[in-house]
């Protein structure tokens, strides 16, 4: 017993920790939390409970299963129980998807995140929490190493972006399932999280398992790396600037960039990268051009 009042404890001090450490939210501000009903929002939703901030759920239904209106039931269950205000709205996401061609996946995205932020402006609420933590920070960016991305996507989740605070992104996977056992907390399971067709589920269920072979703690290595790749992006962006100022010259009604003069620095593709993507060039697009 006093393990797991130990781990309770260790639990909520790293939230704490984190909520101040990264200044997501100021302190009992409150907070609408996005509850799908898994076990991270569920965990997210206890442990901001728990921490004296006062909290507000939003349920998206994308109804595109079976078990949809059933986990619509659970976090109605759940609210109900925990005396919070719960918002619940139902999309029709395939024919949002079909009509802009977009995937199903970023349809979700696109109308639940939209939907969100209009509850945040209409209810007062200072920001929106979300369940994110160390392992999908982990997969993001093994996701994002392997599409070639820029510096800044290969940093991973970001702690807080546009109102979006993810006061889990200390936590292991592993940690929330263990706090949620062990508070005696219920979740649903999502069973289209195990179905490998869908990329990021391939990476969680094929490639986390063999690094995390070749080292047990890797989520805390990505971290550490996250944590690196976002300094540098700040350093960069700060070089950047001043570069910028003495090699974008105007001229009429055009842009002019000295090629020569930046292809002697060291780092001049991804000058070239910083300075062409502001005019909407891609990574690739700035690469054809350097061959040129």
């Amino acid at each position: 017993m006093a393990e797991e009042r130990g781990l309770v404890y260790e639990v909520l001090e790293k939230v704490r920790w984190w909520i101040l450490e990264a200044k997501l939210i100021q302190w009992k501000q409150p907070v609408l939390i996005a509850l799908s009903g898994g076990v991270d929002s569920v965990v997210l939703l206890y442990v901001m409970k728990e921490l004296g901030f006062k909290c507000e759920c939003a349920h998206a239904n994308f109804m595109l299963r079976e078990e949809a209106f059933d986990d619509e039931c659970f976090v109605r269950r759940l609210c109900r129980d925990m005396d919070v205000v719960l918002h619940v709205k139902r999309f029709r996401a395939r024919e949002y998807a079909r009509s802009r061609g977009i995937s199903i996946e970023m349809a979700c995205r696109e109308l639940r995140y939209k939907w969100f932020e209009e509850l945040r402006k209409q209810r007062g609420l200072h920001a929106i929490a979300t369940g994110h933590h160390k392992n999908d920070l982990m997969e993001t960016i093994i996701l994002q190493i392997v599409r070639g991305a820029g510096l800044e996507s290969i940093a991973g989740i970001p702690p807080a972006r546009d109102h979006i605070i993810r006061p889990l992104l200390v936590l292991t996977k592993e940690e929330i399932i263990k706090f949620a056992q062990q508070t005696g907390l219920r979740w649903v399971e999502d069973a289209s999280n195990r179905d490998i067709a869908i990329l990021r589920n391939r990476v969680r269920h094929r490639i986390v398992p063999e690094i995390k072979f070749i080292n047990p703690s890797a989520e805390d290595a990505f971290w550490s790396v996250a944590w690196m790749l976002r300094d540098a992006v700040i350093l960069v962006d700060e070089a950047v600037r001043k570069i910028r100022k003495k090699s974008l010259i105007k001229y009429r009604d055009e842009w002019l960039i000295p090629f020569r003069r930046i292809r002697n620095h060291p780092a001049y593709r991804t000058i070239f990268y910083k300075l062409l993507s502001e005019f909407g060039f891609s990574r690739t697009q700035v690469d054809q051009i350097i061959d040129v």
